[in-house]
């Protein structure tokens, strides 16, 4: 069974991209659904199961420039659990992505992953 998943983006959701074969996880656009819950579940539930090997390493690219409430609550339960994974060993490397000049795009990623002890870098995106 592959655990490699694609959910295209809509005009309300980003594009999420899970390539196991390469330890990526890529997540582009707006977010902005009524249910981010049922947006987001498909991927969790590969990444649960790609974490049951121990020392498992993922590079994470997120370019959202804008996240509603109910998305934020699901991003936010997301670095929760790589904080959790890398807790027990596991490999994150994170990068949050935000247009040039955006600020409130950076300051939104950086609120978000506030709590977290795994590193992170904010890169701004050339014009």
């Amino acid at each position: 069974m592959s655990l490699n998943i694609t959910i295209l983006g809509t005009k309300h959701t980003p594009h999420i991209e899970f390539d196991a074969d390469h330890q990526r996880l890529s997540i582009v656009g707006d977010s902005y659904p009524e249910n981010a819950g049922d947006t987001y579940f498909p991927v969790v539930e590969k990444l649960d199961v790609y974490f049951n090997d121990p020392g498992q390493f993922l590079r994470v690219e997120l370019t959202i420039p804008f996240a509603n409430t109910s998305s934020s609550k699901v991003l936010t339960d997301l670095f929760t659990k790589f904080q959790g994974l890398c807790d027990q060993g596991h490999k994150i490397e994170l990068t949050w992505f935000y247009p040039y000049g955006d600020y409130d795009c950076r300051e939104n990623g950086e609120l978000l992953l506030e709590d977290v002890e795994f590193p992170y870098k904010m890169v701004e995106l050339s014009e």
